[in-house]
């Protein structure tokens, strides 16, 4: 690796982070990620024959040194397809409120606003003094 190159990389996934938590995405490259992902388990799947030993040694250990799960692609194919379909669509108002994604809201002059703010999550609303809700 290059001299520098760990730091580059990690300013560059903060950078990307940061425009993630400020813009969100858009509904185009959502259904991009859920294709994608749905294509490498149903790759997967059909090819659950032809896998390699490692791939379940990997698991085995994993299984044995911290409990994860091992439900295998016969699952979690399956699995998948549900929750991706269940998945609520970007433009969607749950997922708006969910994500508190909605522009922020004006007060009147001394009001007090509800703990129910809808204020941006990247700065807290002093008329209501409701800090910014952590997300994941």
């Amino acid at each position: 690796m290059k001299d520098g190159g760990i730091e580059q990389g990690a300013e560059a996934l903060l950078t990307e982070a940061k425009r993630v938590d400020q813009f969100g995405f858009l509904p185009t490259e959502l259904q991009r990620a859920k294709d994608d992902m749905l294509r490498g388990y149903e790759r997967e799947y059909t090819e659950r024959d032809k896998t390699e030993s490692g791939t379940f040694v990997g698991e085995y250990v994993a299984n044995y040194l911290s409990g994860t799960a091992m439900p295998g692609i016969e699952y979690e194919y399956p699995l998948i397809q549900r929750l991706l379909r269940r998945s609520p669509s970007p433009t969607s108002t749950r997922w708006r409120r969910a994500d508190h994604r909605q522009e922020p809201h004006r007060h009147r002059r001394g009001a007090r606003q509800s703990r129910a703010c809808r204020c941006r999550p990247s700065r807290s609303c002093s008329p209501c003094s409701v800090a910014p809700r952590r997300r994941l």
